[in-house]
């Protein structure tokens, strides 16, 4: 996962490079930044790397913030591909640890820009995808999305046959959740990965979540019905069937699903509501 590759011009992050080149103790450097940075490029105007970073360098403790502000220093002054891997390797694990996984992936795609392998690609559209799990706005799930399906994008370069750049691909593209006209992308893509693996949960989830949206009750409950055989100590698994035959006006089937479905459940809260579904169901 770590090793030199090709030359790359330095990106520059606007924003973020004029605070933390005013931060007491940092000099400013005689170098010509780029005028651009190839991150926000594309990105939804209200969300972009720059100030999603300063926001949450903001509410770092003070230790983490020093360190955060020491690495910002060492990439600025980084001339070496071996010195910036370095940094964007450690800025990648400083916001990983604190489960910021979409700026984790920020710098995980300079260093996968680097360093072009496959494994290094996935890790950064994995780490998007768990941006896009918990963003705070629609914005941020955007500029997360879009960034993580260029990185999976780039993995399904190096391996046209891997099933799990297919799946991430897929997801990154349901979590964008673009208007076209006829069949999305992702559905052939997740549809591939059933023809090499019919037991893949999570092309079988997304194919399943997919039906549901566009009311496809009958391949919403085939699909999971499957899960429940494939992980039948999902509580989640049961939930959404149990929905599904709720719609259908399958009461009996539905009762029982929510039964199991509470049997599994650990969290009070979310036991309570399907508590209430059941008894909704029995009035």
């Amino acid at each position: 996962m770590k090793k030199i590759g090709t030359p790359l011009i330095i990106i520059s992050l606007c924003v973020l490079i004029v605070v933390v080149l005013f931060i007491p103790g940092i000099k400013t450097s005689d170098k010509k930044l780029p005028e651009k940075s190839s991150l926000n490029s594309g990105a939804p105007k209200l969300a972009n790397f720059d100030t999603l970073e300063i926001k949450a360098a903001a509410a770092l403790s003070p230790e983490l913030k020093k360190e955060w502000k020491d690495l910002y220093k060492q990439l600025l002054e980084a001339k070496q591909d071996s010195e910036k891997l370095k940094c964007y390797y450690t800025l990648n694990l400083l916001w990983n640890t604190i489960k910021q996984y979409g700026l984790s992936g920020k710098y995980f795609f300079m260093y996968s820009e680097l360093d072009p392998s496959y494994k290094n690609w996935i890790f950064t559209a994995q780490s998007f995808y768990a941006g896009t799990q918990l963003a705070n706005t629609r914005e941020e799930v955007l500029l997360y999305a879009m960034k993580g399906e260029k990185a999976a994008r780039q993995a399904m370069a190096l391996d046209i046959q891997s099933n799990e750049a297919k799946v991430l691909l897929a997801e990154l593209l349901i979590a964008q959740d673009k208007k076209s006209e006829g069949m999305p992308e992702y559905i052939p893509l997740l549809l591939q990965v059933l023809q090499k693996d019919s037991n893949n949960v999570e092309a079988i989830y997304n194919l399943g979540m997919q039906a549901i949206k566009s009311g496809q009750l009958d391949k919403a409950k085939a699909r999971f019905e499957k899960l429940t055989v494939l992980e039948p100590k999902v509580a989640g698994y049961y939930g959404e069937l149990a929905e599904i035959y709720t719609r259908m006006g399958n009461a009996k089937e539905a009762l029982a699903t929510y039964e199991k479905c509470l049997s599994l459940i650990k969290d009070p809260i979310r036991a309570q509501e399907i508590k209430n579904k059941i008894k909704e169901i029995q009035q």
